[in-house]
């Protein structure tokens, strides 16, 4: 546990600085870099575990790089960014013909879909992070006026990391009932209360801080109520949690305790990033759909 939170406060510091600091292009490196290891902890974890399954890393990892490309280049807001859905048809159907020159077994059915599935997985919805980093630009490769949008990622993942920690600070000693024990015997409804509550603090404490200070970056954060916020900080902490149980749940099919041995007592990247898979989406099309 120790190296864990050590581990844990090592990275936050850092990514801290990177968001509050780094130009545009770094950050989109450093996410682009972040997603590959992740896809590539995934497709290795499937690959080299129980299932013995087959899948192309390179392609995957391809296809998400020219996602995130994309969504980076051209925010939405831009004429271009109407043509996603285009790019997204194109690079599925270059795909499919390279799997269609596959030896004609089973198994290519498998590399297929085990493949796509590391896509829409990972960089398909970890592309979120830049879509709220870019929240009101219109410009090629911009930022969001002022970095907002910048504050918006870091709001986001304040929130879930919180649920985190809430649900270890609460699951460890007092955890007594088994939340889903088939696919995570360490988590309890315990945990999972004791993280709801930490991340309803801080997603409606941080709220009241941008109402208090309205020279701040946050102007998305200052048209929300602190029942909305309420609502959104719960909303991530299922988000987040749903996040490391399925993760969870393809590391027992593959039979590994971590994505991949990287960091001490946390395990690999995809460990790392697992509550924050599908929280982004949510937390953007929700500030869409309020503000």
């Amino acid at each position: 546990m120790g190296k864990r939170v050590l581990a844990g406060l090592i990275v936050g510091a850092c990514w801290l600085a990177v968001l509050l600091f780094a130009p545009g292009w770094l950050l989109f490196l450093l996410l682009l870099a972040m997603t590959c290891r992740c896809q590539y902890e995934f497709y290795g974890m499937l690959r080299d575990g129980a299932p013995r399954t087959v899948c192309s890393p390179v392609w995957g990892m391809a296809m998400g790089s020219v996602w995130l490309l994309f969504c980076f280049l051209f925010p939405y807001g831009h004429p271009v960014s109407a043509y996603g859905d285009a790019v997204l048809g194109a690079l599925l159907f270059v795909f499919l013909l390279r799997v269609m020159f596959l030896p004609k077994t089973a198994r290519s059915l498998q590399y297929a879909a085990v493949t796509l599935l590391g896509f829409f997985y990972l960089p398909f919805m970890l592309v979120f992070f830049i879509r709220l980093a870019q929240w009101g630009a219109t410009g090629i490769g911009e930022l969001s006026p002022n970095r907002t949008g910048i504050y918006l990622a870091l709001y986001l993942a304040i929130l879930v990391k919180f649920n985190d920690v809430g649900g270890l600070a609460f699951g460890i000693p007092f955890g007594k009932h088994k939340l889903l024990p088939e696919i995570s015997p360490k988590k309890s409804w315990e945990g999972f209360f004791g993280g709801l509550l930490f991340c309803l603090s801080f997603g409606v404490g941080l709220v009241a801080l941008a109402h208090a200070c309205p020279t701040l970056p946050l102007a998305p954060l200052q048209q929300l109520s602190y029942a909305q916020a309420a609502a959104i900080a719960g909303a991530l902490a299922v988000f987040g949690l749903l996040g490391d149980l399925i993760e969870s749940h393809f590391k027992r099919l593959a039979e590994v305790k971590d994505s991949a041995p990287l960091l001490p007592g946390m395990g690999g990247i995809l460990d790392m990033f697992d509550s924050l898979v599908f929280a982004p989406a949510f937390f953007y099309f929700c500030l869409k759909w309020i503000l």
